[in-house]
């Protein structure tokens, strides 16, 4: 089996910086503290690694890449069995399906459960059957990460363009559903029929042309794609990556620590806490019904 990535994934980023400090902020603000810009750095690497780490125990990465992000892939079966399993999940859509050479018409391919195993049938007449010869897949899969963009430097065209003079969106691509607030009059859902850096070609979320008003930049403007990823792991991004925020400060190996008369201060030994595959057991159970046995 070989695979390649057409379209690579554009992020790999499990969790945004907003989701981060919407939790992060109210505590802080309640201990009389602020979570200054100088800390966004830090804090997104903080999600990278988290994100990175997630990926790995999930089995969605190839090499040193995550693949857990959405993305086109074609890949090549030589002898496939009566039952391909793919190995990009959840599948969206597929483009092509050739046996030995020829096209297969899409009608006889069935995607079981919508695709989110990866499970590919050949049907012949309504009915499984064998695939005969090499196969070549070729198909869009993967969850559609969160991203969220917010700038004073966008600005929208009649022709249903959006573009940013700072050369943002290149985390967007195709099909993506947008959440556009700060706007005065172009606020709202929108679908991504094409982006590149710095321009976007918006559509109604039905696919028809997409009646924005010319608005030049100036108003701060929020750009948020919807998530298909599943929100345990997304809530498990957050949770490592803000037990690593606060955990810079203080020694990892201390269990307790008493102060009165001397005190007293107790080491994990091993491993810290009850952990899976070098993660948290309450999180890696939250995870368990995403995680793959192996990706190639």
């Amino acid at each position: 089996m070989a695979i390649t990535a057409l379209v690579p994934p554009t992020s790999s980023a499990l969790a945004t910086l907003e989701a981060f400090l919407d939790e992060l902020t109210p505590a802080a603000s309640a201990a009389g503290a602020t979570i200054p810009s100088s800390e966004h750095r830090v804090i997104l690497s903080l999600i990278a690694a988290a994100s990175s780490q997630i990926a790995r125990h999930l089995g969605r990465r190839a090499g040193l890449k995550s693949v857990i992000g959405f993305a086109t892939w074609c890949e090549t079966i030589a002898a496939p069995p009566r039952t391909v399993w793919l190995a990009r999940t959840p599948v969206e859509s597929l483009i092509e399906v050739t046996e030995n050479g020829v096209v297969v018409d899409l009608d006889d391919v069935d995607l079981p459960d919508d695709g989110e195993a990866g499970e590919l049938r050949r049907l012949t007449s309504g009915v499984p059957g064998p695939w005969r010869g090499p196969l070549t897949v070729t198909y869009r899969a993967g969850w559609r990460l969160p991203y969220s963009y917010t700038v004073a430097t966008i600005a929208f065209a009649a022709d249903g363009t959006m573009t940013d003079a700072a050369k943002g969106f290149g985390r967007l691509m195709a099909g993506d559903e947008l959440e556009i607030a700060g706007s005065t009059a172009n606020s709202g859902p929108w679908l991504v029929q094409d982006a590149t850096h710095g321009t976007v070609t918006l559509t109604e979320l039905n696919g028809s042309p997409a009646t924005l008003a010319d608005e030049v930049a100036g108003p701060e403007i929020t750009v948020r794609r919807h998530s298909t990823l599943p929100p345990e792991i997304e809530r498990a991004a957050l949770i490592l990556a803000k037990t690593a925020y606060f955990g810079r400060a203080r020694d990892p190996l201390v269990r307790r620590e008493d102060v009165p008369d001397g005190g007293t201060t107790e080491y994990w030994v091993g491993s810290v806490g009850a952990r899976t595959a070098g993660l948290p057991d309450d999180l890696a159970g939250q995870l368990a019904p995403w995680r793959l046995r192996a990706v190639t």
